[in-house]
Formats: structure tokens, C-alpha cells, sequence
């Protein structure tokens, strides 16, 4: 009797031990789970802000953007649209370029369009329609990056707070705020540039109109009937910066 109640304490006390291991094995599997957890955020954080600032470092108006990532879960979803973020800027922006430099436009006050279009209706008309495109063009551009647009964007990729929360932190901090007001400062120039082409246009292009048949196309050049019409005409191009 003696010996069955020693061997059912021993059995107790293994039993005891069994659990003690089974108990601390998990608290060790939840440990190395929660640090895999941690580290796993902390090289997630670190290859998300090196994208970011990799992002800030290329030139939005010449270079090409790529759609890598490093990451995954939520700040995989964040990368992504981080780089389609940066990558619609600059496409939008990279059109504007094209308009700016297209050969209709630098080709206004050449001998040619003159010759193509004596009246200047087509001319008139295509300056009024792109100063109203590029406007709205580059008020877009200016609204990317506003908080209201950032929150919109990133709230139709995807409707995870977490998501949400991490972008903003990016994409609205003081480096992002930097980076656009400098694009923006790059934007504006390239604004002034053109509505100063335009504008300059559209009044030669009604001084020639106003000041039809005393002037005409002779050798490739514009030739007026007075010297005071040649120097107001020198007067509107000399405009062209």
C-alpha cells in the first residue's frame, strides 16, 4: 500500500514537471514568436524608409521610376503604393514637359506657322486651349501634394487604418513636404516659362492680325513696311526668356 502511494506521488510529481516543461516551452515558442514578430517590423520599417528616401532622391521630371519591393504585409501594401504614389507624379509631370517642349508650341512664332497659318485662327485657337489644359494640368499637380489628396489616394488603395496610418506618416512627413515644395518651386517655373510663351504669342499673333498687309514673308523672314512696326514686333519677342 505503501509503495503504490509513493509510486502515485511520483507519478503526480512527473506529472507536475511534464506540465512545468509543456508551460515553459510555450512561453518560450510566444518569446521567440513575439521577437520574430519585432524583428520582422524592424527590417520591414527599415527597407519601407529606405525606399522612401530612395523615392525623394530621383529626379521626377527625367528619371524613371520602378515598381521593387522589399518588404511584405501591410508595409509591402504601403511600398507599393508609395512608389505608384511617386510614379503617377511624375508621369503627370513628365506630360506637361512634353506639351512644353512639343513642336506646335516651340513653333508659334516661327516663319513656318506664320506661313501655314496667315490669319492665325488655328494658332490663336491652340494657344487659348493649352493655356487652359496646362492650367489645370499643373493645378493637379500642385494639389498632390496637399494632405487632403494624400489621404484620398492612399484611402483607394486600401481601407486598412494600419495602411493608412503608415503612409501618411511617410508621405506627409517633413522630408515629403521638402521634396514637393521643391518640385512644386521646379513646376512653377516651368508654369511662368509657358504662360509667358503663350501670352507673348497670342500678342503677336494680334498685333500681325491688327497690322495685316503692312507686313509679309520674303526670304525666310518677316519683313514690315515701317521701322517703328519692325521694333515693336523685335519688342514682343525679345519677351521669349
Amino acid at each position: 500500500m505503501e509503495l503504490r502511494r509513493k509510486k502515485n506521488k511520483k507519478k503526480k510529481i512527473e506529472l507536475k514537471h511534464k506540465i512545468l516543461l509543456v508551460i515553459l516551452f510555450l512561453i518560450i515558442d510566444i518569446f521567440l514568436l513575439f521577437s520574430f514578430i519585432k524583428i520582422a517590423q524592424a527590417v520591414n520599417e527599415n527597407h519601407l524608409s529606405n525606399r522612401f528616401n530612395k523615392l525623394l532622391e530621383i529626379n521626377f521630371l527625367s528619371d524613371d521610376y520602378d515598381d521593387k519591393t522589399s518588404t511584405t504585409g501591410n508595409y509591402k501594401v504601403v511600398e507599393e503604393a508609395m512608389n505608384d504614389y511617386f510614379n503617377d507624379y511624375s508621369n503627370k509631370s513628365k506630360e506637361i514637359l512634353d506639351i512644353i517642349n512639343s513642336k506646335e508650341l516651340t513653333s508659334l512664332l516661327s516663319i513656318d506657322n506664320y506661313s501655314k497659318d496667315p490669319k492665325f485662327s488655328s494658332s490663336l485657337n491652340y494657344v487659348t486651349t493649352t493655356r487652359e489644359d496646362l492650367d489645370k494640368r499643373f493645378e493637379e499637380l500642385y494639389n498632390y501634394s496637399s494632405e487632403e489628396y494624400i489621404k484620398e489616394y492612399i484611402n483607394k488603395k486600401s481601407n486598412n487604418k494600419k495602411v493608412q496610418d503608415l503612409f501618411m506618416k511617410y508621405m506627409y512627413s517633413i522630408e515629403a513636404n521638402n521634396h514637393f515644395d521643391d518640385c512644386n518651386s521646379l513646376l512653377k517655373n516651368k508654369q511662368e516659362e509657358v504662360n509667358n510663351i503663350l501670352d507673348v504669342s497670342k500678342e503677336v499673333f494680334t498685333f500681325l492680325i491688327n497690322n495685316e498687309g503692312k507686313w509679309l514673308i520674303k526670304d525666310g523672314q518677316i519683313q514690315f513696311a515701317s521701322g517703328s512696326l519692325k521694333e515693336q514686333y523685335d519688342g514682343y519677342i525679345s519677351r521669349i526668356k
